[in-house]
């Protein structure tokens, strides 16, 4: 009989110092049972993601209040000359909802304390007095009538195979009526970027500007419509 078994039973023969524990910062006075290996195993990587965590905590979207105003070059002309239009805008969008901020998400809403009627209605009527239009709000003076509905301004985003989808988009649709026929005509526009974030403000303006511009250069640039106006 081994005098140190009689002494020192092997079932209380315990290891000081866990390996593995040890590497981890983490001292045992008894060996650990799987359960509990499991726990100290998982404990840092825990640990590695309270940078994370907290750094999603702190990147909660505020909502954004953007200033529709966008930059449209149109080129001086007499197309017009000097008819009288009046331009009637009207906003029929479903939401004053443009968006959301962040990618994918659905938090802070992104939307604008302007009048979009009255954006529109200033853009469309500049742009006809570029050419060559006697364009106003109202006339006392028999006019052409240019209703024109705003049907969209969004802004979306999305992620596709770990990229993010900025997209946004301007959508009009046009009427007029003349003694000898009518026209109607929808406009839409859009722009679109990829991301490796989820984009600022500055870049949501941009982007949703970008997509006012596109659409008010296209209805002003339809010269079917040009042409009834004028005529």
């Amino acid at each position: 009989m081994d005098i140190f078994a009689a002494r020192w039973p092997t079932d209380r023969l315990k290891p000081v110092r866990d390996l593995e524990t040890c590497h981890n910062s983490v001292l045992l006075r008894e060996t650990p049972s799987n359960d509990s290996r499991r726990v100290f195993m998982k404990f840092p990587v825990l640990l590695a993601f309270l940078p994370l965590a907290a750094l999603l905590t702190s990147c909660a979207w505020t909502p954004q209040r953007v200033t529709i105003a966008p930059e449209i070059q149109v080129p001086a002309s007499n197309v017009g000359h000097g008819a009288a239009v009046i331009v009637r805008v009207i906003d029929v969008r479903p939401s004053s909802r443009i968006g959301f901020r962040g990618l994918d998400s659905e938090g802070a809403e992104i939307t604008t304390e302007q009048n979009l009627t009255q954006v529109f209605q200033q853009q469309i009527i500049e742009g006809l007095r570029l050419q060559g239009f006697k364009a106003a709000a109202s006339s006392e003076e028999p006019a052409r009538v240019l209703r024109v509905e705003i049907r969209a301004v969004q802004y979306t985003t999305d992620m596709d195979f770990m990229k993010g989808i900025i997209r946004a988009k301007a959508a009009l649709q046009a009427y007029l009526k003349t003694e000898a026929s009518a026209y109607d005509k929808g406009y839409v526009a859009e722009r679109q970027e990829t991301a490796a974030e989820a984009p600022r403000a500055k870049t949501n303006a941009r982007m949703i500007n970008g997509a006012v511009a596109d659409v008010l250069r296209k209805l002003l640039a339809d010269e079917k419509l040009v042409s009834m106006l004028a005529n």
